[in-house]
């Protein structure tokens, strides 16, 4: 079976998630090939799936959102503009996607959660399949006009079968299956345990540090006062530009950067599903930007401040943080290897159907 799997091209959230979910399906079914169809962390896909039943196709699967590099909300005028653009160019990117599906004989789309894709499964007369906690027509309709995002809504609406994942945002009126629970790459624990000895020094808490790769990290990391917080040791990603003795960036070619988030005794991070569902395997204590345009993290905040699992802060109180004694006492944490819901289980259970061989 020939599977389509268009992923969001929003950073590296939706990425890393079909990672671990297109790792699984080769895994689980050996009679299956994958093309991976995604722009964005293009190259960070094609590294993370060396696999010769894999095949890649870069193709800009959809818009997102644009962020205001100095507010970190969305910039509502330039998301307007670029919808009313991709909605003028709708019929030939579908039907460039429909020949594509065709050609290459297609026999299912998983998406996760371009509507590119979707259009063009229905239009091939195929099965579509969404995975995802929204809908990018669930958090626009809040910033833009509804006109400006009909052609994707009319998409969605096509889809064969919708699977919601925990923090789902709940707009689909038949989804009566319950959310699949947080699931991420695989963590292998060795790792995590050589990344602590490394770098953990003089009892001193490792804070990861990491709001996307679609913020401009050059203008935000030096006017925080975080990094001036002694007793601790940071982790950044490699794109961010910071030196100092107490900050580790990770190196640009270690792809599997769940092992650092596991790693850490706390991680600041906007509300992305992906770092967070990292975090909760990893048994990190979450520590979540609020950002007042985005409902996806409004969802996803009050879930888990139901369940006591983080705390948030503003983008002004970012600023001013520095992590004293009575706060680093409280983010210290033991390792327990606790047993958890494997939502990738649940989510194959969902998917088995569709993929079983004649």
């Amino acid at each position: 079976m020939h599977i389509a799997y268009y992923i969001s091209d929003y950073g590296y959230g939706h990425a890393s998630r079909s990672v671990a979910i297109i790792r699984r399906l080769l895994k689980d079914y050996h009679h299956i090939k994958v093309t991976v169809c995604h722009s964005f962390a293009f190259d960070f896909l094609k590294q993370s799936l060396q696999d010769p039943r894999v095949s890649f196709r870069n193709v800009k699967t959809d818009i997102g959102y644009i962020i205001d590099a100095n507010t970190l909300e969305i910039d509502r005028v330039q998301l307007k503009t670029e919808l009313a653009a991709q909605q003028m160019n709708w019929p030939m990117m579908t039907h460039l996607e429909n020949l594509f599906l065709q050609d290459q004989m297609v026999e299912l789309v998983l998406s996760d959660i371009s509507a590119l894709g979707i259009e063009a499964a229905k239009q091939t007369g195929i099965n579509s399949i969404g995975i995802s906690n929204f809908l990018w027509t669930d958090v626009y309709q809040s910033l833009v006009t509804k006109s400006t995002y009909t052609h994707l809504s009319e998409a969605y609406e096509k889809m064969s079968y919708y699977i919601s994942l925990e923090g789902n945002i709940k707009t689909i009126s038949n989804q009566s299956e319950p959310d699949i629970p947080f699931f991420s790459r695989d963590i292998d624990w060795n790792e995590v345990e050589h990344i602590r000895t490394e770098l953990v020094k003089d009892n001193k808490i490792l804070v990861f540090y990491g709001l996307g790769m679609k913020i401009n990290h050059d203008l935000l990391v030096h006017q925080l006062k975080l990094f001036q917080s002694e007793d601790c040791t940071f982790i950044v990603s490699s794109h961010v530009n910071y030196e100092s003795e107490n900050v580790y960036r990770i190196p640009n070619d270690y792809l599997e950067t769940q092992h650092f988030v596991a790693a850490s005794d706390l991680v600041i991070t906007k509300p992305g599903w992906s770092t967070v569902s990292e975090a909760i395997q990893g048994e990190s204590r979450l520590l979540l930007l609020k950002r007042e345009s985005f409902l996806e993290d409004a969802t996803t905040i009050r879930l888990l401040k139901e369940r006591n699992e983080c705390q948030t802060l503003s983008f002004s109180q970012l600023n001013r943080l520095v992590l004293n004694n009575e706060s680093i006492s409280f983010f210290h944490k033991e390792i327990q290897l606790r047993e958890k819901s494997n939502g990738l289980d649940c989510l194959m259970n969902r998917l088995d159907k569709f993929l079983v061989s004649d």
